[in-house]
């Protein structure tokens, strides 16, 4: 049996229905990228394509460099104790999104750092961090580096491994987003507002280390990447400051290429 999550969103269980015009052009439909037409079906997986890349992908891309610096399991670790410290001083609250740590007063933001040091875990966090904090100045978990990040030795090969892992995360369903995925859903079920109603069966979740090499990770890859969409919600884009200033910091570092990552994203 096929695992479901259900939730409130309405964009994970509503139909699209349209009815067919009358004396409609052939192709008009279609969506022109050089000498190849796109369906209608194909050009909403782009919608779905950018929703993730725009938004969604960097809230979650510290947990990326985490696993990316760290290992995997040191990664998952790392992250579930700086989300853990946050829980306790705000409850109930997602703290995967890097947006969701602007909601910690300075006095909480304090607390969180100390509970870190007690655990052993804040030098192993900044070390995978630095570099996103030393070209981002901005971003929301700047509070982890009370004097401020550390210099890279150098510059331009900190920039490029960062881009690296960054380039990795644009398809959503391969490996490494899917593991920063997972650790977003692992925090909000250790310590977030997720909730899987009991009568739903579900993968064995452990498997997802092995994606996508097995079936049963793959299933788990399919739930985990629903449970997505569904936390972060219609409208998400406009209530969260951080993705914007990534993209347009991003194109202050360096220009980006849009067009063939719209592109890429079409022709996967």
């Amino acid at each position: 049996m096929e695992t479901t999550i259900q939730c409130d969103n309405p964009e994970l269980n509503r139909g699209l229905m349209s009815k067919k015009p009358k004396n409609k052009r052939v192709l008009q439909d279609h969506k022109q990228i050089g000498k190849k037409f796109i369906p209608p079906l194909l050009q909403l997986r782009n919608v779905e394509t950018i929703k993730w890349q725009l938004p969604i992908l960097p809230e979650l891309l510290w947990l990326a460099l985490l696993n990316s610096k760290c290992g995997i399991r040191t990664g998952a670790e790392l992250a579930i104790a700086l989300a853990s410290s946050a829980s306790k001083l705000v409850p109930e609250k997602w703290f995967a999104p890097a947006s969701a740590y602007d909601s910690l007063l300075s006095g909480q933001k304090t607390k969180a750092l100390e509970m870190l040091k007690q655990a052993d875990k804040l030098g192993a966090i900044q070390r995978g961090l630095n570099d996103l904090l030393w070209f981002y100045p901005a971003c929301p978990l700047a509070f982890l580096f009370p004097a401020g990040p550390t210099a890279p030795e150098d510059p331009k090969s900190a920039l490029e491994a960062l881009k690296s892992v960054l380039e990795e995360l644009y398809d959503r369903g391969a490996r490494a987003p899917m593991l920063m995925q997972a650790n977003a859903f692992l925090i909000g079920l250790s310590v977030g507002p997720l909730r899987i109603a009991s009568h739903i069966s579900l993968p064995n979740f452990a498997e997802i280390e092995n994606y996508p090499t097995t079936s049963e990770s793959r299933r788990a890859g399919s739930a985990i990447r629903a449970a997505m969409f569904g936390l972060f919600g219609p409208g998400y884009e406009k209530a969260s400051i951080w993705p914007h200033y990534f993209w347009n910091r991003g194109l202050e570092i360096e220009p980006c290429d849009f067009d063939l990552i719209e592109k890429q994203s079409i022709m996967r």
